[in-house]
């Protein structure tokens, strides 16, 4: 029969052990996973410290051109192709359902990703887009904060975006991903914690800052002023696993399994 599957995207941190743990998450339940790498192909091993490395724009044209890819594979169902992604992943796992640009990779092609699924992604790019969309963070998250992040969400739901939004006590960024030491302080990894209120609207792609729009290069200026450095990571068991049942949840009210 017709076979659901999910892209998989990667943190800035590249793929992981967490990356196939989710992978045989999906597995178990019968959907068929594709998990892109956007980094080693590119000669990247990671890009948490300098993300000026590979633009974001890249991991969602990885995203799509995987769609693609997927849907063209014999025995899948193109009608039950989801995304799921991890920080800078989920970013991607966000923007790639945006019509605007799905159709800038992808062009006429009308297959789209049935759903998606982001964890600690980012409040940045907004968009309009009919794809259901489940965005999962703690509320200890170093990288971004609750408050951003609520507005942002917000904003999508003004749009008319379908989105469920869950955060999770005592979680930080990454919460998910099991380590050898249950709490790491990364002091290298850049930070845009503080650069609320920034951001780009990819319906009209247009950049502001603190609600003024401005030119694309005043906004890149902008960002690398507020940008800081270090940033707190640790497993939540609790949340990992309730994260892990709103996704099966989510997945199989979408797809109809």
């Amino acid at each position: 029969g017709s076979v659901p599957v999910m892209v998989i995207m990667h943190s800035s941190g590249g793929i992981n052990n967490s990356t196939w743990d989710w992978s045989k998450f999906f597995l178990d339940m019968g959907i068929a996973t594709f998990v892109v790498d956007s980094f080693k192909p590119r000669g990247i091993e990671n890009t948490a410290s300098d993300q000026s490395q590979l633009n974001y724009a890249a991991s969602s044209a990885d995203a799509l051109r995987a769609l693609k890819v997927v849907s063209e594979q014999p025995g899948v169902d193109t009608n039950r192709i989801g995304v799921i992604g991890f920080s800078r992943g989920g970013s991607a796992a966000m923007t790639s359902t945006y019509p605007n640009i799905r159709k800038g990779v992808l062009g006429e092609n009308p297959v789209k990703f049935a759903l998606s699924v982001v964890l600690y992604g980012g409040y940045i790019m907004s968009g309009t887009t009919t794809t259901p969309m489940l965005y999962l963070m703690g509320d200890s998250d170093d990288y971004q904060s609750v408050e951003a992040t609520t507005a942002f969400i917000a904003d999508l739901k003004s749009r008319g975006n379908n989105v469920m939004f869950k955060v999770y006590s005592d979680a930080t960024h990454g919460f998910d991903v099991e380590r050898a030491r249950s709490s790491l302080y990364l002091p290298r990894v850049q930070v845009w914690k503080k650069c609320y209120p920034r951001a780009v609207d990819l319906d009209s792609m247009t950049f502001s800052v603190d609600n003024v729009v401005v030119s694309s290069k005043e906004y890149g200026e902008s960002m690398g002023k507020c940008m800081t450095y270090g940033v707190t990571v640790s497993f939540n068991r609790t949340a990992r696993d309730d994260a892990r049942n709103q996704v099966k949840g989510f997945v199989f009210k979408t797809f109809g399994l």
